[in-house]
């Protein structure tokens, strides 16, 4: 992956997190986990930015949550947009 469809958030407590813009979709590794998001699903959520807890991303206590089937993963705000903006350019127009 080249720096254009990849970014990494440094966290204290669980270590680097990798969100990954592949041809097939969104990957986030963080440790042993990895959530896989199909391209069509990412970009959905971020056309439907903060409309469910149940899907997509949305806004909860000062953090950004993505939902994505049983998975959950919170970032802080300036990270969720850092993930809608990679969507936005890899797979985009949105």
């Amino acid at each position: 992956m080249d720096g254009e469809s990849q970014i990494t958030f440094r966290k204290e407590c669980s270590g680097d997190v990798i969100v990954s813009a592949a041809p097939e979709g969104l990957f986030i590794v963080s440790g042993f986990l990895t959530i896989g998001v199909p391209r069509a699903a990412a970009l959905q959520y971020v056309l439907q930015w903060n409309e469910s807890p149940n899907a997509g991303f949305f806004e909860d206590h000062g953090k950004v949550v993505l939902s994505h089937g049983s998975a959950k993963a919170s970032f802080e705000p300036s990270e969720g947009m850092q993930i809608r903006d990679l969507i936005a350019r890899v797979y985009g127009p949105i």
